[in-house]
C-alpha cells in the first residue's frame, strides 16, 4: 500500500471524529468538480479560438500578396501582370482558393458623426 493512500483512507475512517470524514469527502468532491469546470472552460475556449481563427481567416485570407510599395493606407497599388503568376499559385496542391480583392477608404458621415470605413470588392467567384 501506497504511503499517500495509507495516509488518505486514514483520515477519511476515522472513529473518533465521524465529521472529519464527512469534511474530506466534501472537499475531494469540491476539488474533482473545479478540475472538471476547468477542463470544459477549457474545451469551450478552444472552440471559440477555432471558430473565430477561421471568421477571420475567412474574411481577410491567410495570405495577402501586395506589391512592395511604401504605402502604408488601405489603398494598394493594384498588382500588374499578376495573371502570370497566379496560375502557378493556384495549381499549387494545399491551395484552395485564390482571390482577387480591391479595397478602398471612405468616410460616412451622418448628421453629427463621421466614421472611417473600408470596403472590400470581391469577385463574383469569392470563395464564401
Amino acid at each position: 500500500m501506497r504511503f499517500e493512500f495509507f495516509i488518505a483512507r486514514r483520515m477519511l475512517n476515522t472513529r473518533e471524529n465521524p465529521f472529519s470524514g464527512s469534511f474530506i469527502r466534501i472537499a475531494v468532491i469540491s476539488v474533482a468538480l473545479g478540475v472538471m469546470m476547468m477542463i470544459l472552460s477549457d474545451a469551450i475556449l478552444i472552440g471559440f479560438q477555432t471558430a473565430i481563427r477561421d471568421k477571420i481567416a475567412g474574411f481577410a485570407g491567410h495570405i495577402r500578396i501586395t506589391p512592395f510599395s511604401g504605402n502604408d493606407s488601405w489603398e494598394q497599388e493594384p498588382l500588374l501582370d499578376y495573371a502570370d503568376w497566379m496560375d502557378s499559385v493556384r495549381i499549387t496542391p494545399p491551395v484552395v482558393h485564390v482571390q482577387g480583392i480591391a479595397t478602398k477608404a471612405g468616410i460616412i458621415k451622418t448628421g453629427e458623426q463621421l466614421e472611417g470605413v473600408v470596403l472590400k470588392g470581391i469577385g463574383p467567384d469569392f470563395y464564401w
